[in-house]
């Protein structure tokens, strides 16, 4: 049975401000080819794992590996602040 995850992604101007890791060491903003990597940690409780996004500047994407894996579920997203 899939197991849900929900994530808190801080926001920043009423939109998503997340914290990254470049795919690539040398790209100053991620892109659809170049997304960063951001690493979340699970709020629901009880959940002591770290969900792995993908952020190419507008949108989150699951890791390949989230995505391909039956037993991982979905993700809800929650901003701080919240958006409006």
């Amino acid at each position: 049975m899939p197991v849900n995850h929900a994530v808190t992604i801080p926001s920043a101007n009423n939109l998503p401000d997340p914290s990254g890791t470049p795919i690539d060491p040398d790209q100053p903003n991620p892109t659809s080819d170049d997304p960063w990597q951001c690493s979340y940690a699970c709020t629901i409780t009880g959940h002591t794992d770290t969900v792995q996004l993908l952020w190419d500047g507008q949108f989150f994407s699951l890791t390949d590996s989230e995505a391909n894996d039956p037993n991982f579920g979905s993700v809800a997203f929650t901003y701080d602040p919240p958006l409006t």
